[in-house]
């Protein structure tokens, strides 16, 4: 457990966390490279690396209102298929 703002936080939360957050924004950097633009001169020399990061920020935070971090474990896939979607 991990205490975070005075609230214990299981360990597995917080690795599925940041797991997602660096799945997100791979997912990003990838489409660069598909779409054959240079991801250092797009996000970096055109300052675009916030809007990524919000857009990330946004996702997870919808994630998170889905209560997709409460219960872990995953009883339907059509229902986790769902509740995704909606969340992006």
């Amino acid at each position: 457990m991990i205490r975070l703002f005075r609230v214990f936080i299981p360990a597995s939360v917080v690795a599925l966390l940041v797991s997602e957050i660096l799945l997100v924004l791979a997912c990003y950097t990838l489409a660069l490279f598909l779409l054959g633009i240079d991801p250092v001169f797009y996000l970096w020399d055109e300052n675009n690396y916030w809007k990524v990061f919000v857009l990330t920020g946004l996702i997870i935070l919808g994630l998170y209102f889905q209560d997709l971090y409460a219960n872990v474990r995953i009883s339907s896939t059509i229902l986790l298929t769902q509740q995704v979607c909606l969340a992006v």
